[in-house]
């Protein structure tokens, strides 16, 4: 079983690498939420070395609020981590997803 200060230093790593700043505290802070932000992205971020992640409404739903309230757009990464393979997935709002489509789309047709 790794230790929290790996999981810190994953998450930290893992929001570097999307261009967003990791929280303090992993978001459990009343001035910082959720585990990583930008200019325009909030993030959430679940990741194990087990075999499957448990996603809570709850969490989707606080993750949505919180975006919401600071007009950002959310984000969640599910990470699987172990010795030889890391599998990453984001996942963003059905209608954040369908316009980031549209423009990639978009740039293909003008490209």
């Amino acid at each position: 079983m790794r230790k929290a200060k790996f999981w810190r230093k994953h998450e930290k790593k893992l929001m570097n690498s999307m261009g967003m700043k990791a929280t303090v505290g992993s978001g459990n802070t009343w001035i910082e939420k959720e585990d990583g932000e930008s200019e325009h992205f909030l993030a959430q971020s679940k990741a194990t070395q087990k075999k499957s992640i448990t996603l809570k409404r709850e969490d989707v739903k606080t993750l949505f609020e919180n975006a919401a309230v600071m007009d950002k757009i959310p984000v969640f990464v599910l990470s699987f981590v172990d010795k030889f393979e890391e599998y990453e997935l984001v996942a963003f709002d059905k209608a954040d997803a369908m316009r980031f489509i549209e423009m990639a789309n978009a740039e293909e047709s003008d490209g």
